[in-house]
């Protein structure tokens, strides 16, 4: 009897074995769970208990094979919120207590190029999130595995869908501008080129709205950027980035995460950045969040265009300065190559005006001797950029660049044949960056990058006396300068998808820098200076959306200086509130370090001129600095404003003086505060903006005999910017007009106020876009400095004492009267 019993449980269990080891059969197109479950329990003795109500919830359509039950239940539970428990035989289902996380993954594309649109602004579920560097984006989400998109990009329309979270999506933003080859659509892509107010000291600009304006040129990021409220326009200087007071130095400007030193030439009509090559740009004024690190200033952020995946593309810009022109290369249907080259191809420049003066007087005075000269000015510079796209959103992309230019002049003071003064400056700049973005199944971003930059300059002003009675040359002053700045750098950055409200961004970079400077006067070494600087940093930040209205970002800044070796934290805090749809409030409060900055050097004659130290807390203190913004902006239908005051407080800034009675370094401390106002008005297809900043920065240092607060050599307490641009069919009519109240200008190491010249200029500019065909062609007329403005560039003024009564000053005007036409030709 017991054998029998061991018989028949041994063939249950061979047959309920057999029943686990079979194939398992799904076949089902928008059935209910439930009926899938009941359907596998017919055909193939599988036992289950379940919820019936509650698994008919569930959708499924689906038709594969599977080795065994307990593989074919985890699929069909895989994208639900159910779990499963095997015991005695029976699969037992049951709703799973723990949240279902659902992650969606993208990227965004411009719809004609195949470009990837960085730093797109988008809402998935109504919660705000901005795109990658590569226009990736990723979001968890724990409600269901469809969410509402949208995702708006300045100069394209809209795109508003639903998404699902099972693959990865490839989506394709429509410009809002387009040639067709029988007739011009357009919408209102030049109005849209700002987004501003939305965080406290942001503000992000579409390169492609400068096609339309005066700026448009050699130099259109900076013309774009000095429109903005809050960067000074006045000082015409697009090496000398100055944004709410900050000093030389303390702005950084970057293209594909390269930092760019600064090509500097008289009238800045050429600027770092090949137009061709600009995409996107990003700015920070100030009160910036934890991932920025290294500066007290702002940030200027510019992403270079990847080039075209779909169809090779050839440009052409050819002006009355330059000749531009760049090649886009579609490699595959993933990557592209794209190479843009610019230089001069005759002198630059009509002439400068050297004036010969007397101590303590102003350049307009009367007995001033002006004198023409003729500067040789050259420039050129190439990018090259190569760049993947992967098909589960992976992104890879190196970029270089190299500029080169040459500025040099001499002259003969015809009138007394006794003074000759000449200058000769060379300046290079190169840098290369690699980018890799990776996208996680899961949810989260990755980026790895490495790049590097470097600058050379070499300066020799020479002064001679030729004394007619002896027929001798007496060498009055000789002086050679040479600077080289290196900088490597190697980042990995992370972002945590831990919930549809919260994100945790964090990162780590090493950064290296080496500085060169040295000083001869009449073969005589003056100064020389050595400094290698390395510095670890990292960051942590949780970005928090507490409800559709109220976000906000807390996070800290870690950086370790080796040369110093001491741990600094720096904590940063943001608000975002938005009152209404058309209304939002926002804040932020920050505390930033700078362990390389640009120092002053003052001589007995008032020239100054600037170098590149490293901080190491003997002699060059660290520069620290704390941030305080608070803003609003309104946003309704075709008018927008945006509010935003400001306060910053900075110390540790360097300055040297030499003079015959002492020599040292001196130390000193800024404030700075002041308002920026921006209004914009679109009407059918025109646009017209203005922007306003009242603003104070004061400075105390700790040599001189004023010891108190006083206005800093880049003061302005007002600078007022207005531009209209209208469209009339094919033809594009625009004009800028910019006054500030001007800079402060000083003698004897700042102590004696003399005087404070307004500044002035009104550009205009009509452009006419042929008929598109084959080859899409533009004409353009630029009149830059109408009125001819008398306008002096005093960041480079140049001094020099030829006797006991008389300076010679050369005074570099900016831009003068001038009339520039181009010719645009894609092919």
């Amino acid at each position: 009897m017991r054998l029998k019993i061991v018989i028949l449980l041994c063939f249950i269990f061979v047959i309920r074995l057999y029943s686990y080891s079979q194939e398992i059969k799904v076949d089902a197109k928008q059935q209910s769970l439930n009926q899938v479950l009941i359907d596998l329990r017919d055909r193939y003795d599988v036992q289950f208990s379940f919820n019936d109500e509650l698994l008919s919830k569930f959708i499924i359509t689906t038709s594969q094979t599977f080795q065994d039950p307990k593989e074919a239940i985890i699929f069909l539970l895989k994208n639900t919120s159910l779990d499963y428990q095997y015991s005695d035989g029976i699969f037992l289902i049951y709703a799973d207590r723990r949240k279902k996380k659902y992650h969606l993954r993208g990227n965004l594309y411009d719809l004609e190029t195949n470009e990837s649109l960085p730093y797109s602004h988008l809402a998935i579920n109504d919660i705000p999130q901005i795109s990658d560097m590569s226009g990736g984006f990723t979001f968890t989400s724990e409600d269901d595995g469809s969410l509402h998109f949208q995702a708006s990009h300045l100069g394209y329309f809209i795109l508003d869908t639903v998404l699902n979270t099972s693959n990865i999506h490839k989506l394709y933003l429509h410009p809002a501008k387009a040639d067709l080859p029988e007739i011009l659509v357009s919408d209102r892509m030049v109005q849209n080129f700002i987004k501003i107010g939305n965080e406290a000291g942001h503000i992000s600009l579409n390169h492609k709205i400068v096609n339309f304006l005066p700026g448009n040129g050699d130099n259109s990021v900076f013309e774009l950027l000095r429109m903005q409220p809050g960067i000074a326009a006045s000082n015409e200087q697009s090496d000398r980035v100055i944004i709410w007071g900050s000093y030389d130095g303390e702005t950084q400007v970057l293209f594909d995460k390269i930092t760019l030193w600064g090509l500097k030439n008289s009238y800045q009509d050429i600027g770092d950045i090949n137009p061709l090559m600009a995409k996107h740009i990003d700015i920070e004024k100030g009160g910036y969040d934890a991932r920025y690190d290294g500066r007290v200033g702002g940030f200027v952020n510019i992403t270079g265009k990847n080039g075209n995946k779909n169809t090779p593309a050839f440009n052409l810009v050819l002006s009355n300065v330059t000749a531009n022109a760049s090649l886009e290369l579609p490699l595959s249907k993933k990557s592209s190559l794209i190479a843009a080259y610019r230089q001069t191809y005759y002198n630059l420049y009509e002439d400068e005006s050297v004036g010969s003066i007397s101590p303590n007087s102003q350049s307009n005075s009367p007995g001033t001797s002006n004198i023409t000269l003729v500067p040789n000015y050259q420039f050129r510079d190439m990018n090259l950029k190569y760049s993947y796209s992967g098909d589960n959103g992976d992104a890879f992309q190196i970029s270089l660049l190299h500029g080169f230019n040459k500025y040099d002049y001499g002259f003969a003071d015809g009138r007394y044949n006794q003074i000759r003064k000449s200058k000769d400056e060379d300046i290079k700049q190169s840098g290369a960056s690699a980018l890799y973005n990776k996208q996680w199944k899961k949810g989260g971003r990755s980026e790895l990058f490495v790049t590097s930059s470097g600058f050379k300059s070499s300066l020799t002003n020479l002064v001679q006396i030729y004394r007619i009675r002896n027929q001798e040359t007496e060498i009055r002053r000789k002086d050679e300068r040479n600077t080289m700045v290196l900088e490597y750098k190697a980042g990995l950055r992370h972002d945590f998808n831990l919930s549809k409200k919260i994100l945790v961004q964090t990162g780590m970079t090493y950064l290296y820098n080496k500085i060169e400077y040295s000083e001869d006067s009449l073969d005589v070494s003056t100064m020389n200076y050595d400094s290698d600087l390395g510095r670890l940093s990292g960051f942590l930040q949780n970005k928090i959306s507490f409800n559709g209205k109220l976000s906000a970002k807390i996070g800290a800044n870690l950086s370790y200086p080796t040369l110093i070796k001491r741990l600094y934290f720096d904590p940063r805090l943001s608000l975002s509130y938005e009152i209404s749809p058309s209304v939002s409030v926002n804040s932020a409060w920050g505390i930033y370090r700078q362990f390389m900055s640009r120092s002053i050097i003052w001589d007995d004659e008032g020239n100054r001129r600037d170098f590149w130290v490293g901080a190491d807390n003997i002699i060059i203190p660290v520069l620290h600095s704390q941030h305080l913004v608070l803003g609003s902006s309104f946003h309704q239908d075709d008018f927008t404003m945006s509010l935003e005051a400001y306060h910053k407080y900075t110390k540790g800034h360097t300055r040297y003086f030499k003079n015959r009675r002492v020599q040292g370094i001196t130390i000193g401390k800024s404030q700075t505060y002041g308002l920026d106002l921006y209004l914009k008005k679109t009407i059918d297809k025109h646009a017209f903006w203005l922007a306003y900043t009242l603003g104070r920065t004061e400075e105390k240092f700790e040599y001189g005999r004023v010891q108190t607060f006083q206005r800093a050599l880049h003061d302005q307490t007002h600078e007022l910017k207005f531009a209209g641009l209208v469209n009339l069919g094919r033809f594009y009519c625009s004009a800028n007009y910019i006054w500030g109240s001007g800079f402060p200008i000083y003698s004897e190491l700042q102590n004696s106020f003399v005087s404070e010249p307004n500044y002035s200029r009104f550009d205009a500019s009509i452009i006419y876009k042929m008929k598109p065909m084959k080859v899409k062609t533009e004409f353009g007329l630029m009149f830059l400095n109408v009125f001819d403005s008398e306008n002096i560039n005093y960041f480079n003024s140049y001094h020099v004492k030829i006797g006991q009564e008389t300076i010679l000053s050369v005074n570099e005007k900016t831009t003068p009267f001038s009339v520039r036409l181009f010719l645009k030709m894609a092919f």
